[in-house]
């Protein structure tokens, strides 16, 4: 978690940067902590790498593969419209209301979108 992540999480108020429900992340947490030597290495050294901050999308033109692309609509993690400007060609766009973590806050619409993927490419 950055600076600001900290500074939002310290006053409660972080959850409002990827879900509509206060209690999302503290379920994830919850889930986390079941898991065996879980950590937090791959978002704490990802962010500090320069070509995560790359804008990759011109290049989803090239790809033929099918691609089910589910945003939420209170996800402010990835931003909202981070959708726009993909050009893949083969492209199941997904809008759902929630946010950051699907899984948890609208399980249901998820597994919607991947039965509908999987209809749709037959896959």
């Amino acid at each position: 978690m950055n600076e600001y992540g900290g500074k939002l999480q310290e006053k409660g108020l972080f959850w409002k940067m990827g879900s509509r429900d206060p209690e999302t992340f503290t379920k994830l947490d919850q889930m986390s902590g079941e898991i065996e030597n879980f950590n937090y290495d791959l978002s704490n050294n990802i962010m500090n790498r320069n070509d995560y901050w790359q804008n990759f999308k011109l290049l989803s033109g090239g790809m033929k593969m099918p691609v089910l692309y589910f945003y939420g609509t209170n996800d402010y993690m990835v931003g909202p419209r981070h959708y726009k400007d993909l050009e893949f060609s083969n492209l199941l766009l997904w809008e759902n209301n929630g946010g950051h973590v699907p899984f948890i806050e609208d399980r249901n619409d998820l597994e919607k979108a991947v039965l509908a993927y999987k209809e749709k490419y037959r896959v």
